[in-house]
């Protein structure tokens, strides 16, 4: 198969694949038993750099005898990443929290029975809850119960 790609898809490519290589990096850490390894694609891709010119993105590492992205590329990709892990957080510490509530109100086996229909109905309201709360006060006054 023959993929042809102007500059900007080819750069577009690298980046989703960079961001991809950092998830699956990330999540493999914690999850052993996951292969994810990107690495054999981003080092094909990153290896046909000079065809598009940017190699002020890529450089090769003779000692490695591998591809890396250059210092600025990677600064271009971590506002995205940033961005994620700080949705990805705040999305799930308020999915959590408002799920703990409904089943600390009506019981796991109770919310675990309900129509799903009415479990997001009833969720909303953690969820509008929380969402306020972290949007005004961000975790100042999130407190775990410690003894």
């Amino acid at each position: 198969m023959n993929l042809e790609l102007t500059k900007e898809q080819y750069l577009s490519l690298l980046k989703a694949l960079s961001i991809a290589s950092w998830v699956s990096m990330s999540i493999t850490e914690i999850e052993d038993d996951l292969e994810l390894d990107f690495e054999p694609l981003e080092q094909y891709v990153m290896s046909k750099h000079k065809d598009f010119s940017v190699e002020e993105e890529v450089f090769f590492d003779k000692d490695t005898n591998s591809y890396y992205p250059t210092q600025d590329f990677e600064d271009s990709i971590l506002p995205i990443i940033d961005i994620f892990e700080d949705t990805t957080f705040w999305e799930e510490l308020t999915h959590r929290l408002a799920r703990r509530d409904m089943q600390d109100k009506y019981g796991e086996a109770s919310v675990d029975a309900m129509d799903p229909l009415e479990r997001l109905n009833l969720e909303e309201e953690y969820l509008i809850k929380y969402s306020e709360e972290f949007s005004q006060f961000g975790v100042h006054r999130l407190r775990v119960g410690i003894e």
